[in-house]
C-alpha cells in the first residue's frame, strides 16, 4: 500500500501547497451543538433550550518540520506559507468581506464528514523551532495548527449548474452586527432582517463570537 502524505492546500488554488515532513503525530476533532437560552424573569428553573443548528467542525493538529538532511534547507518558507494563510487574500482585500483563503487538508483515508474531505480556514499557528544551522536558520520545527470547517454549498448550488447562486459565509467577529454585514455584503443595511431569517438568528443584538453566517446572493433574499 501506498504511503499516504498529509497536506495543506487551497482549495481554490492547489498548487499552493504544503506538504507535511512527516504526518500529524496527533489529530484532535471538535463540534458543538449551539443552544439558545432567553431567561424568563418569573421562571421556577432555568429556560429550556433552543436549538439554533450545528456549530462548525473544529480540528486541531501536530506536525514535525525537518530540514536537518537537506543541507542549506530551512523550514521557514513552511512556516511563513502557514502564517500567510491566516491573512486575507488580495482578492478579498478589496470586497466587503475581507477573508483568508479556504484550505484543504488532505491525508489519503481520513475523510471528514460527508464530503470525504476536511475544507476550512486555518485559525491558529504555533511554530517552536527547536534546531537551527550555523547561519542561524530553523531547520527543524515543531508545529501545532488549528483549523475551523467552512460551511459548503449544498448540493446543486454551483454557479455553473444553472441553479442558484453559491453561497458565502461570514465568520462574526468582535463588533458585527447584521445591519453592518448586510450593508457591507449588499450595499443596504435593511437586509438585515432577510439575513437573520436566512441563519435562523433569533436575537440580532447577540451574535456569537466565530459563528458563521451565510450570505445568500441578493436575490436570494428577495422577498424575505
Amino acid at each position: 500500500m501506498e504511503f499516504a502524505r498529509a497536506y495543506l492546500c487551497e482549495r481554490d488554488h492547489p498548487g499552493t501547497r504544503v506538504t507535511f515532513h512527516f504526518n500529524p503525530s496527533t489529530v484532535r476533532m471538535s463540534k458543538r451543538a449551539e443552544f439558545h437560552r432567553e431567561p424568563v424573569q418569573a421562571a421556577r428553573d432555568s429556560a429550556r433550550p433552543h436549538y439554533r443548528g450545528p456549530g462548525e467542525v473544529e480540528m486541531q493538529f501536530s506536525l514535525l518540520l525537518d530540514a536537518s538532511a537537506r543541507p542549506g534547507h530551512s523550514v521557514m518558507a513552511e512556516i511563513q506559507q502557514f502564517m500567510d494563510w491566516t491573512n486575507p487574500t488580495e482578492d478579498s482585500r478589496n470586497g466587503p468581506s475581507p477573508s483568508p483563503p479556504e484550505l484543504l487538508f488532505n491525508w489519503g483515508g481520513f475523510a471528514v464528514g460527508l464530503d470525504r474531505k476536511f475544507v476550512g480556514h486555518l485559525t491558529s499557528v504555533e511554530a517552536n523551532c527547536v534546531l537551527f544551522s550555523r547561519s542561524g536558520a530553523p531547520i527543524r520545527a515543531e508545529v501545532s495548527l488549528g483549523m475551523k470547517a467552512t460551511p459548503q454549498p449544498v448540493a446543486g448550488t454551483n454557479p455553473t449548474s444553472g441553479a442558484r447562486a453559491a453561497r458565502r459565509s461570514h465568520e462574526i467577529t468582535l463588533g458585527d452586527t447584521l445591519a453592518g454585514i448586510a450593508y457591507r455584503t449588499y450595499g443596504d443595511a435593511a437586509c438585515w432582517r432577510a439575513l437573520a431569517e436566512v441563519n435562523g438568528v433569533d436575537d440580532p443584538m447577540r451574535l456569537p463570537i466565530g459563528r458563521h453566517l451565510l450570505l445568500p446572493a441578493r436575490s436570494d433574499l428577495d422577498g424575505r
